[in-house]
């Protein structure tokens, strides 16, 4: 028995009072799907190869939330997850990881709704 990934999230998310409401954006970095020009969805069987890695920065307290749960389009009739590695470090020079935040317009909204959530 697989529940979906949503429910598998607010799960966890309610071990800290939070709800549906709660549950903004979700990021899949471990599956790929495409969209072809007519609108077909096409699974993409190995997305990212081994030692891939996705570097985030939060200039606030954060809360992250992981499931895994096989993709609805994934093809293979086994659900044979693979081992993820999730670390976290503070920025050695905190001020050029913001700069570096600013080299790009959609960096510098992100940085502007969170400035407006924190206060």
């Amino acid at each position: 028995m697989y529940r979906n990934g949503a429910d598998n999230l607010l799960v966890e998310m309610g071990k800290w009072d939070l709800r549906q409401e709660d549950l903004l954006m979700v990021v899949n970095f471990f599956s790929k799907v495409t969209v072809d020009a007519d609108g077909r969805f096409s699974f993409c069987a190995a997305p990212a190869a081994p030692g891939s890695f996705v570097e985030l920065f939060a200039p606030m307290d954060v809360l992250i939330v992981l499931t895994a749960l096989p993709h609805p389009l994934d093809p293979n009739p086994v659900y044979a997850p693979r081992p993820v590695q999730l670390s976290w470090y503070q920025a050695e020079n905190e001020q050029a990881a913001l700069q570096a935040l600013h080299s790009r317009p959609e960096n510098q909204r992100a940085l502007t709704y969170t400035a407006l959530f924190a206060h």
